[in-house]
């Protein structure tokens, strides 16, 4: 099975499946209830301009639209695949802008060009191999990555940069996967010092781009 199936398989099954339990549950029910138990990236960008934030990701400014993410999502094609336009979802949250990629990995791959001139990035990406990884990139430079695989698996230019926040929370094996994304979703919120609620996701009107001809995350 390749990757187009396995995301087709996703987007049919919510994949790895819905049980919302454990410490972080409201947290992991974000995740499977808007999608983000799919192939997915959230990143948290250090600006307040919403246009900007699309320009870095590499977003025309053309065809540009006032929506929920659930409308944003409802443009998708049924696999974006490299030649088709991907679509990403900016929005205010605190003070920085929050961009949602269903089905993404943008805010992943180009996260140093996204964090140029001084600003700090924080990208959450999920995929179908239910693994999850939590990046921080400032001035261009990744500093800190925390991958669900265990703390073996860190990188950036400080691997343990985010040692000290991580506290007690379920990141890693062998703590189930639902608690896992849970907990990568709250290592996010603190670290963004905002949370993120169901109304940002459901009712929340945001701004909407298209990212045209980006080859995948290998």
């Amino acid at each position: 099975m390749g990757e187009q199936d396995d995301l087709q398989l996703g987007r049919k099954h919510m994949w790895p499946g819905i049980s919302g339990g454990g410490r972080f549950g409201e947290n992991y029910r974000l995740f499977a209830g808007e999608g983000l138990a799919e192939y997915c990236c959230l990143t948290w960008v250090e600006l307040a301009d919403p246009d900007e934030v699309a320009r870095r990701f590499g977003a025309t400014l053309d065809d540009v639209r006032e929506c929920t993410i659930a409308e944003a999502r409802g443009e998708l094609p049924s696999y974006p695949g490299h030649n088709a336009p991907h679509v990403i979802v900016c929005g205010r949250a605190g003070d920085r802008v929050v961009v949602m990629e269903p089905l993404g990995w943008h805010g992943k791959v180009k996260i140093e060009q996204i964090s140029a001139d001084g600003v700090e990035v924080l990208n959450l990406f999920a995929n179908l191999n239910t693994r999850l990884s939590l990046r921080r990139a400032v001035d261009g430079r990744v500093l800190t990555v925390v991958d669900s695989g265990g703390l073996r698996f860190a990188g950036g230019e400080d691997p343990h940069g985010l040692d000290d926040r991580l506290g007690d929370l379920p990141l890693f094996p062998p703590h189930p996967y639902d608690e896992r994304q849970g907990a990568f979703l709250e290592l996010a919120f603190t670290l963004a010092e905002h949370r993120l609620d169901v109304n940002w996701f459901n009712t929340t009107i945001h701004r909407r781009y298209f990212v045209r001809n980006q080859p995948s995350s290998s």
